[in-house]
């Protein structure tokens, strides 16, 4: 009974016929459990991990765009597709790093949709659903489809371009390769370094059997090569639109490739070195037993002769080779994220046919006992197998949307995470502005640029930057008696911890708005308003020789004794009090910068010259 038939039939359908269906058509329970896990993995909790520094800077480009219609990103050498497709999603969520984020999911769920439809090109819905599973729980795409990074639209576009040449290659219809140029076109327009697919679509050609009529084949052979070509055309065409920009020449500034000087003159010098680094940041990201999924499906559709089993393999090892050989550098997990469609689409193919194998080859061993006792072997190899592939799987998947430090990927953290805690002083900064105008001090260009993505157009967040806020905390105060201080990293908490004792911790001190984690990078918010820090009013007298005693004379130095520095120099103390030090000129350069480092704090800069 079809389908159709048992739906129409409803609750009058046996058991038997149910049981019957999910047996025939059990790819359909396997695509929606894939969809629905792609739902909650990738949209479930974005902001569980923390900003990074690529995403700011895109954010800031789409802002900047969203703003002036200008393509921002071209003057810094990246190409404007993925700032560009932002600004659509800035109109919808009022959050930035949430609408980077969204973004990447819906690439993601793009890329989804095509190795679902490769899959079943392919093969049928089956490949395409196994595929699709092994893509969702991937931990490389769980990660780069949950951060708003450019990785995740490249992608999608490079599978849609495999997809339109499978289907112009089985359809014969080449036609089809235009939507495989447009692609190619659109991923340059991501990232250049989509222009090595241009060496793997050629290979398309060979998932479909050359059959007994070789002059057919070499006539489709060569309307395929032709079609190709015009696609690349196409390709290189809509890339080309750039040149309309004054900025295109800045493109070339941040590709990372080998010139034809340098390869000519060590062409081989860095490609063992690559190929090791690339291959072991693969194994890392898709997991070692994933990989080795992948490639029995290889073996088994190469034995089986499964030809698009020769068109993935080609896939993986020419992206692998290519990059090795003219990558400057193999480091960077992200520019590799290409090779998870083959292993995906492999490992599919594996799950799929590795059943149907052991079960046939159980069926030809005739006694019963025997039969049985290899079936429950295979069984257990086979569950102990997807058991020990699915625990670090699973884990990181759980981790990524709950616990990113946890997770299976936290050795990315250390790389392209720049702290914790930047959500959480965001949220403090905004529910304080409710009371009035809030001036934020930043340290750093990083947090400058986290602040300015959330507060650009807040009147009432004026962010400011100064390594040393205490120096412009008078004027600050003058304006509000909200005035903050963003931190970032331990080195520049510690500055501020001997001054918790000057101000009740509960109201602030805001302890919630810093978040540890095993790198040892956090950020928080500590409020200024209240805190006394010393300044220098006049050093007397301004210039005087080597040995000679001067005042140092302003206020909130303490009890001390601190220190007081003339230049790098430190100073021999004489007496300390709150408002006056007396100490004795050591000897420093002819122009030299004063400074008093107390228990509350520093002071700001002030001059003296020596006689």
């Amino acid at each position: 009974m079809c389908g159709r038939q048992l739906i129409k039939r409803g609750f009058l359908a046996t058991r038997h016929e149910i049981v019957d269906l999910i047996k025939r058509r059990y790819e359909y329970i396997i695509l929606g459990f894939a969809i629905a896990l792609f739902m909650i993995i990738r949209l479930v909790n974005l902001k569980a991990v923390p900003v990074q520094m690529d995403e700011i800077h895109i954010i800031t480009w789409a802002q900047k765009g969203f703003k002036s219609g200008a393509v921002a990103s071209l003057r810094f050498g990246k190409p404007p597709l993925y700032p560009m497709m932002l600004t659509l999603f800035l109109r919808v969520f009022s959050d930035p790093v949430t609408a980077a984020r969204a973004l990447s999911a819906a690439s993601g769920a793009a890329s989804l949709t095509g190795i679902i439809l490769t899959g079943k090109e392919m093969k049928d819905w089956k490949l395409g659903a196994w595929a699709a599973l092994f893509w969702v729980i991937c931990p490389y795409m769980v990660w780069y489809e949950r951060f708003g990074i450019v990785e995740s639209m490249l992608v999608a576009l490079m599978v849609w371009a495999v997809f339109f040449a499978v289907k112009a290659v089985y359809s014969s219809k080449y036609l089809f390769l235009a939507g495989t140029g447009a692609c190619l076109g659109l991923a340059m327009w991501t990232k250049q370094n989509a222009a090595v697919m241009f060496l793997v679509i050629p290979f398309t050609f060979l998932v479909k059997s050359p059959g007994d009529d070789i002059r057919k084949s070499l006539k489709q052979l060569l309307k395929f090569g032709i079609a190709t070509g015009l696609a690349f055309l196409l390709a290189y065409g809509i890339y080309n639109l750039l040149r309309f920009s004054s900025h295109y020449y800045r493109l070339g500034y941040r590709v990372y490739l080998h010139t034809r000087t340098t390869l000519a003159a060590g062409p081989f010098d860095k490609l063992t070195e690559n190929l090791s680094h690339i291959l072991r940041i693969v194994l890392n990201n898709v997991t070692p037993l994933l990989f080795a999924l992948a490639v029995v499906g290889i073996v088994t559709g190469l034995l089986r002769k499964w030809r698009p089993s020769v068109f993935l393999a080609m896939w993986f090892l020419v992206i692998w080779i290519a990059a090795s050989y003219v990558s400057r550098t193999g480091t960077g997990s992200r520019y590799w994220v290409i090779l998870v469609p083959p292993v995906s689409l492999a490992a599919g193919y594996a799950v799929r046919e590795l059943p149907g194998l052991v079960a046939g080859a159980i069926r030809k061993i005739r006694k019963t006992g025997t039969r049985r006792a290899v079936a429950l072997v295979a069984l257990v190899l086979s569950t102990v197998f997807m058991v020990a592939m699915l625990i670090p799987v699973a884990s990181n998947d759980i981790y990524m949307v709950s616990s990113p430090e946890r997770s299976y990927m936290r050795t990315n953290l250390k790389r392209v995470l720049w702290g914790w805690g930047y959500f959480e002083a965001v949220d403090e900064l905004k529910e304080k502005s409710r009371d009035g105008k809030v001036i934020v001090f930043v340290r750093d260009s990083f947090t400058k640029m986290v602040m300015d993505a959330y507060f650009r157009e807040d009147r009432l967040i004026d962010v400011r930057y100064s390594i040393v806020p205490e120096i412009r905390l008078s004027a600050a105060r003058a304006e509000t008696d909200q005035v903050y201080v963003v931190f970032r990293t331990k080195e520049v908490e510690e500055a501020f911890l001997k001054q918790e004792k000057t101000y009740p911790e509960e109201n602030d001190y805001i302890r919630r708005s810093r978040l540890t984690s095993d790198e040892g990078m956090y950020s928080g918010l500590i409020n200024l308003a209240r805190v006394e820090v010393p300044y220098i009013g006049s050093i007397v007298p301004g210039t005087a020789p080597v040995g000679t005693p001067v005042s140092v004379k302003g206020g909130n130095f303490g009890e001390g004794p601190g220190e007081v520095r003339f230049g790098k120099t430190p100073a021999t103390v004489r007496e300390w009090k709150d408002d006056e030090i007396v100490v004795t000129v050591p000897k420093s350069s002819y122009w030299s910068k004063v400074r008093v480092y107390a228990t509350l704090g520093s002071s700001q800069y002030e001059p003296f010259r020596l006689k």
